[in-house]
């Protein structure tokens, strides 16, 4: 639901009747809109947490929040905000003796990213699949479970359990940006969301850059990222009528058959290779220099999918003010494998949970 300290009836109606080119833009002013740090600031205050690199808690951020909070709102306004490397942690990993990392942004950071994800998620949320339950607003994982046990008792007793290995270490950046970019076209909120991408981690006194894939977990955006790159799949398998149930990177699909659990899979298996495969192309018609700022610091977004995969295309950006250009159409060419991918675990069960082993 959209905060209503955020968005005005003019932009709640645009929200339902739909946008012209389907794209926002002038959004950067209500991230740092003082009412909306505020309300971010008293959802990070709720929620405590850790303190990030610069050792500050909640506690000691809370004593000078006010100025805290106006010098953020100067930064951004003036774009001279820069995000904290995360300061990763290592916590038990449920059921296992291993453990896995966590990243734990600083609190001024977690401020700026929930007032960010605060403007931005109503216009995704508009478009996420019914079968979501990961991480959004008014849902969670019980409602997942109920919705499992509503299919179970309709008949549907086959499961195809899936699971995306290091699904969020794995999200190719250029491709995430590319999905945001199809709604999003404030070149400052886009810079922003890189800024996020990009940051480096420190692991005690170890700095690591960040890489080209993968979101930082544990912070505030990632979970929203996550939902926008995973909707292409949720959509994908809404459409070839698969009852499929999702929490962030975990999900099932609910069968009726042995048979159309087999098919299932199938389109499961397709549809992650949509989603990590990468496209190699040529770069076409990239201007100069920037038109706002006039640096001739462009860079090409690379790897990028539209919704139509018989068509692809790249933007210039630049990296000094965040602009981004018009889509430039490229020729498809043929796919190839780029980078890790994450592998993909699938079980069919059928109830009483019979595993089931697909042959080779």
């Amino acid at each position: 639901m959209a905060a209503p300290e955020v968005w005005t009836e003019r932009m709640l109606t645009a929200l339902v009747t739909g946008l012209k080119g389907n794209r926002w833009f002038r959004l950067i002013d209500k991230v740092y809109r003082y009412e909306t740090l505020v309300a971010a600031w008293e959802k990070v205050q709720s929620n405590a947490g850790g303190s990030g690199v610069d050792g500050i808690t909640v506690n000691r951020f809370q004593k000078t929040c006010l100025d805290g909070l106006l010098v953020l709102k100067e930064q951004l306004q003036e774009a001279t905000y820069q995000p904290k490397p995360v300061k990763r942690v290592w916590i038990p990993k449920p059921g296992s003796s291993e453990k896995r990392p966590l990243g734990i942004p600083t609190v001024r950071d977690r401020i700026v990213q929930t007032a960010l994800r605060r403007v931005i998620e109503p216009i995704f949320e508009a478009r996420f699949a019914e079968h979501s339950y990961g991480f959004r607003p008014g849902r969670g994982c019980k409602d997942a479970l109920r919705r499992v046990q509503h299919l179970l008792d309709e008949g549907c007793t086959w499961i195809v359990d899936a699971d995306l290995k290091s699904y969020f270490d794995t999200i190719p950046k250029a491709r995430l940006m590319a999905r945001v970019e199809e709604h999003i076209a404030d070149g400052r909120v886009l810079a922003l969301i890189r800024s996020y991408l990009d940051q480096g981690v420190m692991d005690e006194l170890r700095y690591y850059e960040a890489g080209e894939d993968g979101t930082p977990q544990g912070s505030v955006i990632s979970p929203l990222l996550a939902n926008i790159y995973l909707n292409p799949l949720d959509h994908l398998m809404a459409e070839n009528g698969c009852e499929m149930v999702r929490y962030a990177d975990d999900f099932v699909i609910l069968c009726r058959s042995q048979a159309d659990a087999e098919a299932a899979l199938a389109i499961t298996e397709l549809g992650v290779s949509l989603l990590t495969s990468a496209l190699i192309r040529t770069i076409r018609g990239v201007p100069d220099r920037c038109p706002s700022c006039g640096s001739q610091k462009l860079s090409p977004e690379r790897a990028v999918h539209t919704s139509d995969p018989e068509t692809t295309y790249e933007r210039p950006v630049c990296d000094k003010c965040g602009w981004v250009g018009e889509p430039v159409v490229i020729e498809p060419t043929r796919a190839k494998r780029r980078r890790k991918v994450p592998d993909t675990e699938c079980v069919i069960m059928s109830k009483p949970f019979r595993k089931y082993t697909r042959p080779k």
